[in-house]
């Protein structure tokens, strides 16, 4: 595993997170814009700042095991000699973009290495979220003060 240690100044978050989505889909904590104040990992476009001072109150995990995703697309086809007939066709999602976690915390960052204890190792894996996992790169960010 490649590690690179880069800092990035607090005003220049913006423009650099501009530049990186241009080659990776990006996601990072972002702040609702109703007044519960809930944050969480969101796609990022740019325009959007992402909500950097408060911890996220859902973690990156949903980045990696959405609530919500296609497995698989199917359908019938009939045999043109015997209409009767019909064949199952399987279609399998499509491949999964390199994809970066921006913003996550040392304690979101160790959460990940737990999935992956549970879904990419032992004697069954998750295909897809091996697949999605190895094409995720992590930018975490220290935390403001001491737990």
């Amino acid at each position: 595993m490649d590690t690179a240690i880069k800092f990035i100044a607090l005003d220049k978050v913006s423009s650099a997170l501009d530049r990186i989505s241009e080659e990776l889909e990006v996601w990072a904590p972002m702040a609702s814009k109703d007044l519960k104040k809930v944050v969480r990992f969101e796609h990022y476009r740019s325009g959007r700042t992402p909500e950097l001072i408060h911890q996220s109150t859902l973690g990156p995990k949903g980045v990696l095991l959405p609530q919500v995703e296609t497995l698989l697309r199917f359908g019938y086809l009939k045999d043109a000699e015997q209409p009767a007939r019909s064949c199952l066709q399987l279609e399998e999602p499509a491949t999964v973009p390199r994809t970066l976690i921006f913003g996550a915390r040392p304690c979101d960052a160790r959460g990940l290495v737990v999935l992956d204890l549970v879904f990419s190792s032992g004697r069954f894996t998750d295909g897809l979220y091996t697949a999605r996992r190895g094409q995720t790169l992590l930018a975490t960010m220290l935390c403001p003060q001491e737990d």
